[in-house]
């Protein structure tokens, strides 16, 4: 009987611990858009990504206010990053963004980076991208069943 329940236990942990993890895009769907819907994101934000949930929590660097990114944004239009998995995107663990110029506060003038390793010792590197050019990915490659509530943001992965 204690054999049986550790080996449960073992199996919910193993089965918690993998859905954790990013899966594999099997689709790239769209560009993003800011959802009408919704108030504009501060001037500066930062996002982290929350692996239990596969989603960005966001806060403002000057504020305590926080937003989930995926409530924020919506498809936009047709994806501009051509590949297949995780070729030419990433779902980096932090971002950060800023408004830049005057104006209104478009997602075109919203200029994003992430910083991470190409390798277990190689340099920090930095990536740059617009907001507006992050993408709705799904793991599910079934176009039929397609559901944007369950789509996932990610950044592009700009060499």
């Amino acid at each position: 009987m204690l054999a049986v329940l550790l080996v449960a236990a073992f199996a919910l942990v193993t089965a918690s611990e993998s859905a954790a993890r990013h899966k594999k895009p099997a689709r790239r769907i769209s560009s993003a858009a800011f959802d009408s819907s919704t108030t504009r994101p501060p001037d500066r934000f930062v996002c982290d990504f929350v692996h239990k949930r596969h989603e960005y929590m966001c806060h403002g660097v000057r504020s305590t206010r926080s937003f989930e990114l995926d409530k924020k944004l919506t498809r936009g239009g047709d994806n501009t990053i051509p590949g297949e998995g995780w070729e030419g995107i990433a779902a980096p663990d932090r971002f950060d963004c800023r408004w830049i110029g005057t104006g209104p506060r478009t997602i075109e003038r919203f200029d994003c980076n992430y910083t991470h390793r190409h390798t277990k010792n190689g340099r920090k590197l930095t990536h740059w991208f617009m907001l507006h050019q992050m993408v709705s990915v799904t793991d599910n490659p079934d176009p039929s069943a397609d559901d944007p509530s369950k789509d996932q943001w990610v950044a592009p992965h700009f060499t």
